[in-house]
């Protein structure tokens, strides 16, 4: 069975079994091993930030192309709801990465927060995040932000036609 055709969506988080998490881990000793060491990496490791990136990207980046490649559109609203939550994610990150540094085991809790984000269905991060957060605040302001963008695209196409016209002559 490959990593990729794993089905989270009938976790409920409110029924783990702690000993059957214990059971399982014993049983696959070669991935318990490699999760132990990726989380330690990310705590202690050089270029944690960059594993705890690509760990927030790879997985969803393939799901997204094969949510696009697939006939179906519920796979593809999904995907579109998890790069507008860390968009947004990763907007408020870059204004308070100089306090975030310092948080004691900053890059870990960030790998499991991305992690809760691919998370399918109701109990993921994306789901509450979109429907609590971002969706709100965009259809209050939706008219706002229309037209500032149409505001800008007018100036830009005015700036690049002036700017054409200049090489032109």
């Amino acid at each position: 069975m490959s990593f990729f055709s794993i089905d989270f969506s009938n976790i409920n988080i409110s029924n783990i079994n702690y000993n059957t998490i214990k059971q399982e881990a014993f049983k696959h000793p070669k991935a318990s091993c490699v999760i132990g060491f990726i989380a330690l990496y990310l705590v202690v490791g050089w270029g944690n930030d960059f594993l705890c990136n690509l760990i927030g990207f790879l997985y969803p980046a393939y799901a997204s192309v094969k949510a696009i490649e697939s006939h179906s559109s519920d796979d593809d609203t999904k995907w579109l709801m998890y790069w507008c939550v860390y968009g947004f994610f990763g907007i408020l990150e870059f204004f308070s990465d100089q306090l975030l540094f310092w948080i004691p085991l900053y890059t870990l809790s960030k790998c499991l927060f991305l992690i809760w984000l691919m998370v399918p269905g109701k109990n993921g991060g994306t789901h509450l995040l979109y429907f609590k957060l971002i969706r709100p605040f965009v259809l209050k302001h939706q008219d706002r932000i229309d037209s500032t963008a149409d505001k800008f695209k007018d100036k830009v196409d005015k700036i690049s036609k002036e700017l054409l016209s200049e090489k032109q002559q």
